[in-house]
C-alpha cells in the first residue's frame, strides 16, 4: 500500500511535469488567462469547495499558496467532487441572481478585460445597462466589471463586477454591491477578519454568498459584497455623511507599474493632497457637507493632524491588522473613513484584508510601510498613553473567530476547517512582549525617515510624469497650486469653461522634504465651480493638463469641539477631580461654552443665553436641580442655541428637576445638531425635567445611548418632540403636548415606553422605524395625526393603548425604506381605538388590534409622504 502510494504521486508529479513542458511553449500571458479559464469554468459547477488553497489550508498556512500544492489538492478533490455533486444535487438553499446583458453591452465588459489582461490592471471601465432578476422580479441595473488586478478578471466566467440597481431598488438590503470568486476575497480570512472586528463596533465590509448566472450560463457560487452608501451606513446605525478615500490607485497601479525604476519622488496620488468623496455630487448639495470636506483637506496638509481621527476605531483595525501579521487592510486603497458628524471625527471603514500567518518572534513595527492615516493615531495616542484598554481588545480578539473562519463551510464542504490557533499564538506573544510594543509606539516620530534631498527628474523621467501639479478652487477666487516635483514646473494658463483666464504664467517652485505649502493664484472665478476649470503646465518640454478639484469654502471652517472656551466664564471653575462646577446663581452666557469633562450644575442655578451661544460638554453633565429650585436654561432673547454632550460610552449624564427653554439648534462651523438638547453616546438618566418652546428640528435628541428617561414633558416644539436614534432603554411617565411633527421618533432603538400621554401631535404620536423594537403599554393618544406607525423592518408591541380624535389613522404598518430585509409589525391587546378608518397595513407587514389581523393593501408610500399629516 505504501508502494503504490508512492506510485501515485510520481505519477502525478510526473503529469504535472509534462503539463508544464507543454505550456513552457506557450505564451506566458496567454497561458495564464487559459490556465484562469479551465480553472473558472470548473469551479462554476460548485464543487464543494471554495478555492483550491482552501482544501488544504488548516488556518494561515501560506505554503498551501504555491501553484504545485494547489495543483495537487485539485487532483485529488475530484473523487470528492464528483461525490459531493451526485448527493448534494442541489445547493443549501442559496440565493440565486441572474444577471441578464444584452451582447453589445457585454461586448464592452469583454473589451474592458481584454484591454485590462494587454496592460495587466484594470482602467476606468465602462457601466453598461443590465437587468437583475431574482425571485421573478426583474430589476434595472448599471453593471462593470471590478477588480484592479487580474485575479478578479482573468477568467472570462466568474469575473468581478459592481452591480447598482436604479430607481432606489434593492435586492437583499443592497442597492450597490459587488461580486467576486471567493478567493478574490481571500475568502475565508477577509469575512473572518472584518465580521469579527465590526463585533467590536468597528465599521467593515459585510459578506455573503449567492449562486450567480450571466445571461443563463451559470457561474456558481460567488462573494457578494456591499458597497458603501447612504443604506450602508444607516444600517450601520449612522446618520448619513462624507465617506473619504485617501490617495487614488493611479501610482501604484497605472505609473509604478510602468516602469521597472519609477521615479520615487513624484507625489503622484499622494494622500496628504489626493481626498475624494463617495457621491460628492450629491453631498456637495449641501453646504455643511462641502464645509467638512475643505476641513478635512485642509487639516490633512498639517504635519500633526492626529485630532481628525478617531482613535479607538482606528487602534482596534491597527491591533487587529498587528494581530492577522497583515496590514493590508489598512492600505489607503483598502481603507475608506466615514466623517461622524457628531464628533467631527473620521472613522476607518476596513476592506480586503488578506491570509493571517504567525509570528516566530514579535518583530519592530514597520512603520513606514503603515499608512499616513494610522502614524496620526498612533501620534495622537502618546499624548493621551491611554495602551491599556487596547490591550485588552488583543486577549478577546480571537474568542469568535474559529467560528466566524468557518461560518460558510456548509456551502464549501470539502474546504479544509480552520482553526485560529495562530491567531492564539500570535496573541500569546503579543501579550509576552507588551512592554516592547508599548515602547515601539512611544518611540513612533513622524519625522522623515530620510533626510535625502529629492534628486531632480531625469528627461526619461519627466516625460512618463501624467501630472506636474495639483490644483484646488475656493468658493473666494484663489487657486491653490501644489507642485508634485521637487522641481520648478511651468505654470502656464487657466482656463474656464474653455476661456483663458487673466493669469500670468509663472513658476511653481518644487517642494520640499515634508512640506506642503501651496502656491495661491488668484482668479475671479467666485462661487461654486466643481467643473471646468483647467490648470495647464510645462516641465522639461513636457505639456500637461490637469482639472482643479471641487470648489472648496473659504470661510466657517471652523470646528468648535476643538476649541474650549470655558477658561473665560469666571462662573465655571475647575475642582479637584478635574471636573468642572457652575457656581449657584443667575448668569448671562454671552458666547459659546466649550469643555472637555464632566460638568456639575447644582439646584437653583438659572444659565440665560444670548441668541448665539451653547453649551458643549465633552464628557457628561449632572444637571441636579431640586423640585423646589429647578435649574433653567433659557433665552436671554428670542431663542438661544441650546445643549450638545458628547459621552462615551463610560460617561453617565444625570438631568433632572431642569427646565429647557426656546432652544433653536446646535449649529456653528462644522457642528449641525438636529435637537435643542443633543446626547451622543454614554448612559443618560432624566427625571422631571421640561423642555418648552424649541424651534430645533428636534426639542430633544439622543443618539446611541442607553436611557432610562422619567416624567419629561415637550410642550410646544415646532418641529418633532424626542428623537431617539440607535438607543436602548425605557421612557415612563412623560407627556407630549402641542408638537408640530412627530412625538416619539425611534430609529434602530431598543425600548420600553410606559404610562405616555399624547395630545395635539400633528404628525405621528409615536413613529418606530429603521428596525426598531418597541414595547408600549398604557399610553394615552388623543387630537393628533397618526397614532403609531411601525416601519422599516420594526417590531412593535402595546398593550392597553388608548387613541381617539386622530386625523388620518390610529395604528400604521408600513415600508419606506425598501432596504431592510424584515418586515414591519405592530400588535396592540387591550386597547380601545375611536374614530374612522383607523388602521392601514401595507402589504408585507403585519397588523394585529386585539387578536384581528387587519387586512393588508397596497400603499403608495410617497404619497403617504407628499400630502397631508405626514408631508414632509
Amino acid at each position: 500500500m505504501i508502494i503504490k502510494h508512492k506510485k501515485s504521486y510520481i505519477f502525478l508529479y510526473g503529469l504535472l511535469l509534462i503539463l508544464i513542458a507543454f505550456f513552457l511553449s506557450v505564451n506566458k500571458k496567454t497561458l495564464i488567462v487559459e490556465m484562469h479559464n479551465i480553472y473558472e469554468n470548473y469551479m462554476s459547477i460548485n464543487p464543494g469547495f471554495s478555492s483550491a488553497r482552501n482544501l488544504r489550508d488548516e488556518g494561515g498556512y501560506i505554503e498551501y499558496q504555491n501553484i504545485f500544492s494547489k495543483a495537487q489538492s485539485m487532483l485529488f478533490s475530484i473523487p470528492k467532487s464528483f461525490a459531493y455533486k451526485i448527493y448534494n444535487s442541489e445547493d443549501h438553499a442559496i440565493e440565486h441572481i441572474n444577471i441578464i446583458i444584452k451582447f453589445s453591452n457585454y461586448k464592452k465588459i469583454l473589451e474592458d478585460r481584454s484591454f485590462s489582461i494587454s496592460r495587466g490592471f484594470l482602467d476606468n471601465p465602462r457601466s453598461v445597462n443590465g437587468i437583475i432578476q431574482y425571485q421573478d422580479k426583474e430589476y434595472d441595473a448599471k453593471i462593470r466589471l471590478k477588480g484592479d488586478l487580474g485575479d478578479h478578471w482573468l477568467g472570462v466566467n466568474r469575473s468581478s463586477f459592481q452591480v447598482t440597481l436604479k430607481g432606489g431598488e434593492t435586492i437583499f438590503g443592497m442597492s450597490k454591491f459587488s461580486l467576486h470568486k471567493p478567493r478574490a476575497r481571500q475568502y475565508p480570512y477577509e469575512h473572518a477578519f472584518q465580521n469579527t472586528l465590526r463585533k467590536y463596533k468597528n465599521l467593515g465590509a459585510k459578506h455573503d454568498f449567492i449562486n450567480i448566472s450571466v445571461n443563463g450560463n451559470h457561474w456558481g457560487i460567488m462573494n457578494i459584497e456591499e458597497n458603501i452608501s447612504k443604506e450602508f451606513l444607516e444600517k450601520e446605525n449612522l446618520k448619513d455623511s462624507l465617506v473619504f478615500r485617501f490617495s487614488d490607485d493611479k501610482k501604484w497601479l497605472n505609473y509604478d507599474r510602468q516602469f521597472q525604476n519609477p521615479y520615487p519622488f513624484f507625489r503622484y496620488s499622494d494622500p496628504k493632497i489626493i481626498a475624494t468623496v463617495s457621491n460628492h455630487k450629491k453631498y456637495f448639495e449641501d453646504s455643511i457637507q462641502r464645509s467638512r470636506y475643505t476641513y478635512v483637506l485642509e487639516e490633512r496638509l498639517k504635519k500633526d493632524h492626529s485630532y481628525l481621527f478617531a482613535t479607538e476605531p482606528h487602534m482596534r483595525a491597527l491591533l487587529a491588522s498587528l494581530l492577522w501579521n497583515n496590514i493590508h487592510t489598512l492600505a489607503n486603497s483598502n481603507s475608506r473613513y466615514y466623517f461622524n458628524p457628531y464628533t467631527l471625527k473620521l472613522e476607518p471603514i476596513t476592506t480586503d484584508q488578506g491570509m493571517f500567518s504567525s509570528y516566530d518572534q514579535l518583530s519592530p513595527i514597520d512603520f513606514d510601510s503603515m499608512s499616513d492615516v494610522y502614524k496620526q493615531v498612533i501620534l495622537g495616542l502618546k499624548k493621551n498613553m491611554e495602551f491599556d484598554q487596547y490591550f485588552e481588545f488583543i486577549n478577546s480578539f480571537g474568542d469568535d473567530l474559529e467560528e466566524e473562519l468557518n461560518k460558510f463551510n456548509h456551502y464549501f464542504p470539502l474546504d479544509k476547517y480552520k482553526k485560529n490557533n495562530v491567531i492564539k499564538n500570535n496573541i500569546s506573544i503579543f501579550n509576552e512582549n507588551k512592554h516592547m510594543l508599548e515602547d515601539w509606539l512611544l518611540d513612533f516620530n513622524t519625522s522623515p525617515t530620510s533626510d535625502i534631498n529629492p534628486r531632480r527628474p531625469t528627461k526619461f523621467e519627466a516625460d512618463s510624469f501624467n501630472e506636474h501639479l495639483h490644483a484646488r478652487h475656493y468658493d473666494d477666487g484663489k487657486l491653490l497650486i501644489f507642485n508634485l516635483l521637487p522641481d520648478e514646473v511651468q505654470l502656464n494658463k487657466v482656463t474656464y469653461n474653455g476661456d483663458q483666464l487673466n493669469v500670468d504664467p509663472i513658476v511653481i517652485p518644487g517642494f520640499t522634504q515634508d512640506s506642503y505649502q501651496p502656491h495661491v493664484v488668484e482668479t475671479n472665478i467666485v462661487g461654486i465651480h466643481d467643473n471646468g476649470i483647467k490648470v495647464f503646465s510645462t516641465y522639461q518640454g513636457n505639456a500637461r493638463v490637469i482639472d482643479a478639484f471641487p470648489t472648496l469654502v473659504s470661510k466657517g471652517i471652523f470646528n468648535p469641539l476643538l476649541q474650549e472656551t470655558v477658561q473665560n466664564f469666571d462662573f465655571v471653575n475647575k475642582v479637584l477631580d478635574g471636573s468642572w462646577k457652575v457656581s449657584v446663581g443667575e448668569w448671562i452666557v454671552n458666547k459659546p461654552i466649550v469643555l472637555s469633562g464632566d460638568l456639575l450644575i447644582s439646584a437653583g442655578t438659572k444659565l440665560k443665553f444670548s441668541n448665539d451661544a451653547y453649551l458643549i460638554v465633552m464628557g457628561s453633565i449632572k444637571s441636579l436641580g431640586h423640585s423646589s429650585l429647578p435649574i433653567i436654561f433659557e433665552s436671554n432673547d428670542l431663542n438661544w442655541k441650546g445643549i450638545y454632550i458628547l459621552g462615551s460610552s463610560a460617561a453617565h449624564s444625570v438631568v433632572q428637576n431642569t427646565i429647557f427653554k426656546n432652544t433653536s439648534g446646535v449649529n456653528h462651523g462644522l457642528l449641525s445638531l438636529t435637537g435643542g438638547v443633543n446626547f451622543y453616546d454614554g448612559n443618560i438618566t432624566m427625571n422631571n425635567v421640561f423642555f418648552d418652546s424649541s424651534s430645533a428640528e428636534d426639542s430633544l435628541n439622543i443618539v446611541k445611548a442607553n436611557v432610562d428617561i422619567n416624567n419629561i414633558s415637550i410642550l410646544n416644539s415646532i418641529s418633532d418632540g424626542f428623537d431617539c436614534d440607535y438607543c436602548q432603554g425605557k421612557i415612563t411617565n412623560s407627556s407630549f403636548d402641542s408638537i408640530g411633527g412627530d412625538g416619539l421618533d425611534f430609529s434602530g432603538s431598543v425600548t420600553e415606553l410606559d404610562s405616555l400621554t399624547f395630545n395635539n401631535i400633528k404628525d405621528k404620536a409615536i413613529s418606530v422605524g429603521e428596525v426598531s423594537n418597541v414595547y408600549i403599554k398604557n399610553i394615552k393618544m388623543q387630537n393628533i395625526g397618526v397614532g403609531i406607525a411601525s416601519k422599516d423592518g420594526s417590531r412593535v408591541n402595546g398593550t392597553n393603548i388608548s387613541i381617539s380624535d386622530f386625523e388620518l389613522h390610529a395604528a400604521m404598518s408600513y415600508s419606506k425604506k425598501n432596504y431592510y430585509d424584515s418586515f414591519s409589525s405592530l400588535e396592540l391587546l387591550n386597547s380601545t381605538i375611536q374614530g374612522p378608518n383607523p388602521f392601514l397595513s401595507q402589504t408585507g407587514t403585519r397588523l394585529i388590534v386585539n387578536g384581528k389581523i387587519i387586512q393588508e393593501q397596497d400603499i403608495n408610500v410617497e404619497n403617504l409622504y407628499s400630502t397631508g399629516v405626514m408631508k414632509k
